[in-house]
């Protein structure tokens, strides 16, 4: 698998700062079919309230998706252009970082998930045109 740094995702422009779809050979849905560049705000609309699970240090984290939101006034393909928030239940803060994003029905996909605040709340941010 190959390592993408912070520094690098920031470096890369203002524009896709956060932008979180990263190819990695095994990101394409685990068998579903589902390519990383195909990540749909659809894939998540059903799962408002649910709980999705990450792994970080060899430990499952349970994440719950609480919105779902446009990029803003100019966006032009909402289903391609959309931020998550999540929130840890427990309140513990996940270093900033991709991880592969989980849940029963839902294609995986690899995303940068950051933090927002210090209260275990990590947001998600789609931006393909």
């Amino acid at each position: 698998m190959r390592e993408i740094s912070r520094r690098t995702l920031l470096g890369v422009g203002a524009g896709t700062v956060g932008v979180a779809v990263v190819d990695g050979g095994a990101a394409h849905a685990a068998g579903r079919g589902v390519s990383p560049t195909n990540i749909r705000r659809s894939h998540y609309t059903g799962s408002l309230g649910k709980t999705f699970t990450i792994r970080h240090e060899g430990r499952t984290i349970r994440l719950v998706l609480k919105r779902i939101d446009d990029l803003g006034a100019g966006t032009t393909k909402p289903e391609r252009q959309f931020a998550l928030s999540l929130e840890n239940p427990r309140g513990k803060v996940v270093p900033d970082g991709i991880y592969v994003l989980r849940r029963r029905g839902v294609p995986r996909h690899r995303l940068l998930l950051s933090g927002c605040g210090q209260d275990g709340r990590m947001q998600v941010v789609v931006n393909r045109l």
